[in-house]
């Protein structure tokens, strides 16, 4: 086991194509901000950008140089929002907000990924009821409050599954999904003519799934491991792919 204290943190990364933008003004008039939509492929994937203390200009800025079909790149940070709705209910949503977002040459697969570095807190196996989930606790610094993030596990990381133990201080890397899918499968569907990948056929029943699915882990050291007088080493933010 590698003793590191880690950076407890939640980030993501995002290529796609500009499918929508947004600007939205607080009531108040005192925030305004833009909310951003790429299209991944399959998937899509709304973020926010907002104006900062060194570009209070940002969001204007922003969207002078933007347009729909756009192929861009976005990292930023993941955090938890609570809102009352109108019945009263509490909700919870995930926020993603961006620190960088730039123009790049169009790639084959755009994807959206989500690093999550914190203590895993719970997991469960539901088998047939949608197979394997996993709950991180995450620390935020700036709000000072723990933040709990779910995700689904993949088939392929059922070792992983079975040797992290809650306590553990754990890293993991996400995939973001957000799609219409069929309700059943289509592969032994006869088919004539040229194979669509992705594509189901008109009259098929769909539903929307949306979920964060765990393709890749880490095992960091045991929440018991952590001392806060002890010396770690750094972990070099030069070194994350963000």
């Amino acid at each position: 086991m590698i003793n590191i204290k880690p950076q407890f943190e939640t980030r993501f990364l995002a290529t796609g194509t500009l499918d929508k933008v947004e600007r939205v003004e607080y009531a108040d008039g005192t925030k305004e901000l833009l909310k951003l939509t790429l299209k991944a492929g399959e998937d899509y994937f709304t973020y926010t950008i907002f104006n900062t203390k060194k570009e209070p200009q940002r969001v204007r800025g922003m969207m002078t140089k933007l347009r729909k079909g756009d192929f861009l790149k976005a990292s930023g940070i993941v955090s938890n929002n609570e809102y009352e709705d109108k019945e009263g209910n509490i909700r919870k949503t995930q926020n993603y907000t961006a620190f960088y977002t730039e123009h790049i040459d169009e790639i084959g697969s755009p994807r959206v990924f989500i690093t999550i570095a914190g203590i895993l807190t719970k997991k469960v196996d539901k088998e047939d009821l949608g197979g394997k989930e996993i709950t991180i606790r995450v620390f935020d610094d700036y709000r000072e409050v723990n933040d709990l993030y779910t995700m689904s596990v993949d088939e392929k990381m059922g070792d992983f599954f079975e040797d992290v133990n809650e306590g553990d201080n754990i890293s993991v890397t996400a995939e973001y999904i957000n799609r219409a899918v069929a309700e059943i499968k289509t592969d032994n569907i006869k088919s004539y003519g040229a194979s669509v990948e992705g594509i189901a056929p008109a009259g098929i029943a769909r539903k929307f799934k949306n979920k964060v699915n765990v393709i890749q882990g880490y095992i960091l050291a045991e929440e018991s491991e952590i001392d806060e007088e002890e010396t770690f080493f750094e972990i070099d933010n030069d070194d994350i792919p963000f």
